[in-house]
């Protein structure tokens, strides 16, 4: 789905109450991510343009280094508008997790591709909103473990 030069990116597609399909893209996403210390992903996909403004995505107990399916993961939406939908029941496979050389301060930097499934629908906190239901999610981020 991503070249393999693209070291930060995302596609979502959604229906329900947010009809949405954002295709890959090198120039419309942003990727802000934490250090990885023992185990887990922290990062976020900012979007330039359209209705999304950012989706959050926390993949727990994955390693450095680590592949494969059914790590728990969660996943937050924003639109530009200000609602929120938070994923239910999320997985995330991480498919590639390739060391690409080091980075600052001395840790590695690893370029990771995976992808999310939801086994519920997407929900606003509150219970407020009308639910969305996540059709797809993939993704690419250049990430550092320390």
């Amino acid at each position: 789905m991503f070249s393999t030069d693209t070291t930060c990116g995302a596609a979502i597609m959604t229906g329900g109450a947010l009809m949405l399909s954002v295709p890959p893209s090198r120039s419309s996403t942003a990727c802000a991510s934490q250090t990885s210390f023992d185990s887990g992903i922290d990062v976020g996909f900012l979007f330039v343009g359209g209705e999304l403004s950012h989706v959050d995505l926390e993949v727990d107990d994955v390693l450095e280094g680590e592949t494969g399916g059914a790590f728990p993961a969660r996943l937050r939406i924003f639109h530009d508008d200000g609602r929120e939908w938070r994923g239910e029941q999320c997985t995330a496979e991480i498919v590639e997790h390739e060391h690409v050389g080091p980075g600052e301060l001395g840790w590695e930097r690893y370029r990771v591709t995976g992808g999310v499934v939801c086994e519920g629908a997407t929900r606003s906190p509150a219970d407020s909103g009308a639910a969305v239901e996540l059709q797809s999610f993939s993704f690419v981020v250049t990430l550092s473990w320390g």
